[in-house]
């Protein structure tokens, strides 16, 4: 690679990335993807010429759908890289490209390698870049990623989110990164991921749930009240459910003993336990 930078002219090969002619334009971006994946000074020189907004212009052209993928992977690369290569992302506020196709991209390989970009980037943030991310709204665009349908990705967001969660506890005692991840559903999205195939990533989301969420549980908030509900019945088998009805601990204070005869027409267990829990937030306002 480092040969390779010394018989090229970057410059010029990165403007050879923004080409009008697809057979120009494909060994470019082929030939910048390679080398930000190979050594840290080759990356470097990379951006220093102009890397990222070459990259983020392709982003931006409606016409130039197919070379999205490669363009994210690329990106992936240079998140992986040292603390200064993720300025440079956060400078250009490239999540913003990122987080409109995880979000809208009718392609889903585009949609996950958009999200193991973001991915990338999260899991190597410093305090300092955390905060960056927060206020650039990076925190709703990882569980965005996060809720695609591959496992590999969870894999890499749960990671992502531990780290953010962290580096914001580190920040401050409120942990505002917290609070913004209660406020974008993270808290509904941790919950789903408890019963996660990947045992490490359902261990890991009751971890984070009990580590940083354990006093924050909105009381009055009823889709929390069922996400908990879910939660619950999602670490139990059918087994004990009837413990579960019988008293359920962790925030929500007692239920008294229920039997199965409390189940109304076409009503399944879970939806009784939420249904309780429910009724006795109501009797409380009472």
């Amino acid at each position: 690679m480092k040969k390779c930078c010394e018989v090229v002219n970057l410059s010029r090969i990165i403007k050879l990335v923004g080409s009008e002619e697809r057979r120009v334009r494909v060994p470019a971006l082929r030939l910048i993807g390679n080398l930000c994946n190979g050594p840290i000074d080759v990356a470097e020189q990379v951006i220093r010429n102009g890397g990222i907004p070459a990259l983020q212009k392709i982003l931006r052209d409606k016409g130039l759908e197919s070379h999205y993928k490669e363009v994210c992977w690329t990106i992936s690369n240079i998140a992986a890289g040292p603390e200064q290569f993720i300025n440079h992302l956060i400078d250009a506020n490239i999540f913003s490209d990122l987080s409109h196709l995880i979000v809208h991209s009718p392609q889903f390989q585009i949609r996950k390698e958009a999200a193991w970009a973001v991915a990338n980037v999260c899991i190597e943030a410093t305090e300092y870049q955390t905060m960056k991310l927060a206020e650039l709204e990076v925190i709703p665009v990882i569980i965005s990623a996060g809720r695609l349908a591959d496992l590999r990705v969870q894999e890499q967001v749960i990671e992502a989110i531990e780290n953010l969660l962290k580096c914001g506890a580190n920040i401050d005692l409120d942990n505002q990164v917290a609070e913004i991840f209660k406020e974008s559903q993270g808290i509904n999205f941790l919950y789903h991921l408890a019963n996660h195939p990947i045992p490490t990533v359902g261990k890991k989301a009751e971890y984070l749930l009990d580590l940083y969420f354990s006093t924050r549980y909105v009381h009055d908030d009823s889709m929390m009240l069922e996400d908990y509900c879910d939660y619950v019945l999602a670490k139990t088998n059918f087994m004990s459910l009837s413990l579960i009805l019988h008293g359920i601990h962790g925030g929500f204070g007692v239920l008294g003993s229920v039997s199965y005869t409390h189940l109304r027409a076409h009503e399944t267990p879970e939806h009784l336990v939420c249904r309780l829990l429910l009724e006795k937030k109501k009797k409380k306002k009472k």
